[in-house]
C-alpha cells in the first residue's frame, strides 16, 4: 500500500468508529451524554473510553504490519500508547468545553443555532485528531528509514 492508501484506509476506520461511538453506542447510554459536561463524570469518562477502545480497533492491524516492517527501528507500542492517551484526553476534553460552553450560553439542539455551531466544531475537532493520527503513524511509516 501507499502511503496514501494507507492514510486513507485509516481515516475511513476512524469515520465509521467515530459515528458507531458518538451517534449510536452514546445514543443509547444517556448517562454518557447528559453528564459529559461534569468534570471526572463516569458518563463522559466512559463515553472517550469507548472512543478510545475505537482507536485501538482501527490502529491494531496497522500497529502489527508497522511493527513487524519496523520495529526493529521504531518504538511502535509506545506509539500506540501515546496516541490512544492523546485520543482519550482530546475527544474528554472536547466534549466537555462542548457541554460547558453550551450549558453556559443556555444553547440548546431545539432553542439555539449556535448549540449546532458548537456541535459542528466539535465534531471538526474529533475529525481533524483522527487526521493527526493517521498522518503521524504513516508519516512515521514511510520515512525513509534505511
Amino acid at each position: 500500500m501507499t502511503g496514501l492508501e494507507l492514510v486513507m484506509t485509516m481515516l475511513f476506520g476512524f469515520l465509521i468508529k467515530h459515528t458507531v461511538m458518538d451517534f449510536f453506542v452514546q445514543n443509547r447510554v444517556p448517562w454518557m451524554w447528559k453528564n459529559k459536561g461534569r468534570f471526572g463524570h463516569p458518563g463522559g469518562v466512559a463515553h472517550s473510553l469507548t472512543h478510545t477502545v475505537g482507536t485501538f480497533a482501527v490502529l491494531w492491524p496497522f500497529y502489527g504490519f508497522f511493527d513487524a516492517q519496523l520495529g526493529h527501528l521504531f518504538p511502535w507500542d509506545r506509539l500506540f500508547a501515546l496516541t490512544l492517551a492523546f485520543e482519550f484526553i482530546v475527544h474528554y476534553f472536547t466534549d466537555l468545553c462542548k457541554m460547558k460552553i453550551c450549558a453556559w450560553r443556555g444553547w440548546k439542539a431545539d432553542t439555539s443555532p449556535h448549540f449546532w455551531d458548537m456541535l459542528g466544531i466539535d465534531q471538526f475537532i474529533h475529525l481533524m485528531t483522527y487526521w493527526i493520527i493517521a498522518y503521524m503513524w504513516v508519516g512515521l511509516a514511510t520515512l525513509p528509514w534505511g
